[in-house]
């Protein structure tokens, strides 16, 4: 039985189903930066245009099978929540994520498996605000992912994690490194191909974000991207920052809230960045935004988290000052994620 969506100790799923596409044919094909932006249209179809024709349909979310869904259930045996990002005629990727260290530390392992659910690619990593914890917090996850993947390397991975390294084991290629960006690892299994990735883009871009949330009393920089204001009369501070790709609308966001003075309580905190969440995702529209909306809603508990909603990558992080029930920040990123790397990069 297949199975997939957003999972993790507690099980939470997130909306999923949202259908995308490299569109030809009469719709949008943008490239910009050098990435292919896929523009996703929800709604009533049109009837005053003929139906685009869809080359290689990708899939929001999805289900894993085989191998990949053993790696899936291994990794939740670990504390991680998993979710699958999308699926393709060849195949899907999906990822596992984790924070300890009162959100300081974050470890993922996304991967990339083939309609079987045989596992092509690996894309691991630990990171944290102090570097001597990565390789420690990296070595459980990659345990438990070789033994599902590459149990014939695993002793000798074992014996290089925290060091840079590359190497050609009996499962395919693998490429390790260890320093300030944290502890990492990519692999490929021979003779595979990885898949392209699609990229996301809301439909609103940041100077029409900028221009709504200076209505609602923010500050903004001269570029758009940078808008703030204060939270309880200055003692705190409310910040969020965009980017887009032009026409193509905001393909990162991150909202964010900050208050460390007297008086600060979790409730209150809690408070300020679910009100700014909602009215931030309020004015922005395009494909899976809802969803996203949703799932931070639902995941408001003063920990953090990780997960790809309706196609996009959703970190929500909590971290915590010197009161130990107060999280004196809290920020939500909502991404393309990053581009998939492998040994060879």
């Amino acid at each position: 039985m297949a199975y997939g969506g957003y999972q993790g100790p507690p099980p939470r799923r997130g909306p999923s189903g949202l259908v995308i596409g490299l569109i030809v044919g009469g719709s949008v094909l943008i490239a910009a930066l050098g990435l292919i932006t896929v523009i996703a249209v929800v709604g009533v179809a049109r009837t005053d245009r003929p139906a685009p024709s869809r080359a290689n349909p990708v899939t929001v979310g999805g289900g894993v099978s085989g191998q990949a869904r053993e790696l899936y259930g291994a990794l939740i045996g670990k504390r991680m929540e998993c979710s699958v990002r999308y699926t393709v005629a060849g195949g899907g990727l999906a990822g596992c994520f984790s924070w300890a260290d009162r959100g300081e530390t974050q470890s993922e392992v996304v991967f990339q498996y083939r309609t079987d659910g045989t596992v092509t690619g690996i894309n691991a990593k630990s990171t944290s605000t102090q570097a001597s914890r990565t390789t420690a917090a990296f070595k459980p996850y990659l345990a438990a992912t070789a033994k599902v993947v590459f149990r014939g390397d695993k002793d000798k991975l074992n014996d290089l994690v925290g060091q840079d390294a590359e190497f050609d084991g009996l499962w395919g290629k693998y490429a390790l490194s260890n320093g300030a960006a944290g502890t990492a690892l990519s692999a490929a299994k021979a003779d595979s191909t990885p898949l392209a990735a699609p990229q996301l883009a809301a439909e609103t871009a940041e100077r029409t974000l900028a221009i709504l949330l200076k209505k609602q009393g923010f500050t903004c920089s001269a570029n758009d991207e940078d808008c703030t204001s204060p939270l309880r009369d200055g003692k705190g501070s409310r910040a969020v920052r965009m980017t887009d790709l032009g026409a193509a609308g905001i393909t990162y966001l991150l909202i964010s809230i900050n208050d460390s003075g007297a008086g600060a309580t979790k409730a209150a905190n809690l408070a300020a960045y679910g009100e700014l969440a909602e009215t931030t995702y309020e004015l922005v529209e395009g494909p899976g935004i809802e969803g996203v909306r949703q799932w931070l809603q639902q995941h408001q508990d003063g920990t953090s988290h990780t997960a790809y909603v309706a196609g996009w990558r959703i970190e929500l992080q909590a971290t915590y000052g010197t009161a130990a029930d107060v999280p004196t920040a809290i920020r939500s990123i909502m991404s393309t994620d990053a581009p998939w790397r492998t040994p060879d990069q």
